[in-house]
């Protein structure tokens, strides 16, 4: 009999030129710039970072590669140069590990071999922040 259905009419909204920026509601019903744009106006404002400087002591993944040679600082066997002759890579969970040329992650596992013929094995992690290795200076 009586249909309580109610139809709406929408209402065309007109277009936002591209050069406007949109804005949202914040909670207290005021305009705020969107997302996007506060993200846009931080990036043109943020300046650019130097390029990364040489630093013997604290060395990046990328100053690591095979036959490279590190200097150790230790007690034991001060101021030796040794030369990474092995870099491996784990792979993912239970695929178990990859030879590399170049370290790719912090736990990638280095294999370092001194004048006198020992070998000795390590985390990228550990050679690159305990100071005891270090690229020898140009």
């Amino acid at each position: 009999m009586f249909d309580d259905t109610v139809q709406h009419q929408e209402e065309e909204t007109p277009a936002r030129p591209a050069s406007e920026p949109r804005t949202l509601r914040n909670r207290n019903g005021r305009n705020s710039p969107s997302k996007g744009n506060q993200e846009l106006q931080h990036a043109q404002v943020r300046p650019q970072k130097p390029p990364a400087e040489y630093d013997p002591i604290f060395f990046r993944k990328i100053d690591i590669k095979v036959g490279v040679n590190l200097l150790y600082k230790g007690r034991l066997q001060p101021n030796t140069s040794w030369t990474v002759t092995a870099i491996k890579s784990d792979r993912g969970i239970g695929k178990g590990m990859k030879s590399v040329q170049e370290v790719r992650k912090l736990t990638d596992l280095i294999t370092v071999q001194s004048e006198t013929g020992e070998v000795r094995r390590m985390s990228f992690s550990y050679a690159s922040y305990s100071a005891i290795w270090q690229l020898p200076r140009n």
